[in-house]
């Protein structure tokens, strides 16, 4: 039985019904929806179909997470309007500013240089041994070069279970995701080759652990720990920079990078962006295009201008790629 109050309860709870065919995890928007649920039964108890002035005056009130939540209401209404319901939808221009959180703090996304890129990877190469976790130097670098090369979220590595790995084909099956929706990606021969190097020398300590990345008792390590070592390797790689002036850095950022330097080679090369944009979206695991088309925003100036790509095209599938 449903534990929503409100008058629109029952159709909040048909429409994580929906998600949940579709393959998407419910626990996603259910915490959400509950909390909705209760605004609606104390501010607007009448309420039996989902307003602006409903959805605009819970968002005002929020404090955390505001993308996922601003997600789940449009979803709502989206769906609702599609089983000919009147409902509101909430415009995707609301939050066309994606920001992550980085130590308690909203920073906007960070896309390395070239430069720093080799920097930075030189750094993890010559990471201090850790007595506790003699481990951590060997894996890290191979760990993070994984994370970019092929473009995962910092779970995606982390979690990197033995069994998703094919050797033969180079690819590995990516399951811990964040829409628990399953795919499939394609290790370049350079990666393939470190991975495999790395794998010998883990089976030749006998080190038979269900994750590829695992820790020296077995089981992974904690996303602070990785975090940290990360943010360390980013100080060692920047030993002129004063820490106050050095800028903040996630593991995450590596994906940002990632997806604007495919961005970048195919309009330099000449590419059907378009075409290009819907294979990015398969391998990098994202719910619909527009996740895609944000990284438009990331791009330099002169490419987001470059008379070589159709914007016109990309604006008529959400008007505000290029508004920024």
């Amino acid at each position: 039985m449903s534990k929503m109050k409100s008058k629109l309860g029952p159709a909040m709870m048909a429409f994580l019904d929906y998600r949940s065919a579709l393959g998407y995890s419910r626990t996603n928007y259910q915490e959400i929806l509950n909390s909705f649920d209760r605004f609606i039964v104390i501010e607007y108890p009448g309420a039996s179909e989902l307003s602006g002035e409903i959805v605009s005056d819970w968002l005002a009130a929020q404090i955390g997470n505001r993308g996922q939540k601003t997600s789940c209401v449009r979803l709502l209404g989206e769906y609702l309007n599609s089983i000919g319901q009147a409902a509101y939808v909430l415009p995707r221009k609301v939050d066309n500013t994606r920001y992550h959180t980085y130590s308690g703090k909203s920073e906007a996304a960070y896309i390395f240089s070239d430069d720093e890129m080799r920097r930075l990877f030189a750094a993890m190469e010559k990471i201090p041994d850790n007595s506790s976790e003699p481990l951590l130097g060997e894996l890290f670098p191979i760990m993070m070069r994984m994370t970019y090369t092929c473009g995962l979220r910092p779970n995606e590595s982390r979690l990197l279970k033995c069994a998703n790995i094919n050797w033969n084909t180079g690819t590995i099956l990516i399951t811990d995701t964040k829409c628990n929706k399953e795919r499939i990606v394609v290790m370049s021969p350079d990666m393939l080759t470190l991975a495999g190097e790395y794998e010998k020398r883990r089976a030749l300590r006998s080190l038979d652990h269900e994750y590829f990345f695992p820790k020296w008792k077995g089981g992974v390590f904690e996303p602070c720990v990785i975090q940290s070592c990360f943010s360390e390797c980013w100080k060692r790689a920047n030993p002129s920079v004063h820490n106050d002036n050095l800028p903040k850095v996630r593991i995450y950022d590596f994906r940002h990078r990632f997806a604007t330097s495919a961005i970048i080679r195919w309009i330099n090369n000449g590419a059907e962006l378009g075409a290009k944009l819907a294979y990015l979206q398969a391998f990098m695991g994202h719910e619909n295009i527009n996740e895609t088309l944000y990284y438009v925003h990331l791009l330099p100036e002169h490419l987001v201008k470059s008379s070589g790509v159709d914007w016109a095209e990309f604006n008529e599938i959400v008007p505000e790629v290029v508004t920024w």
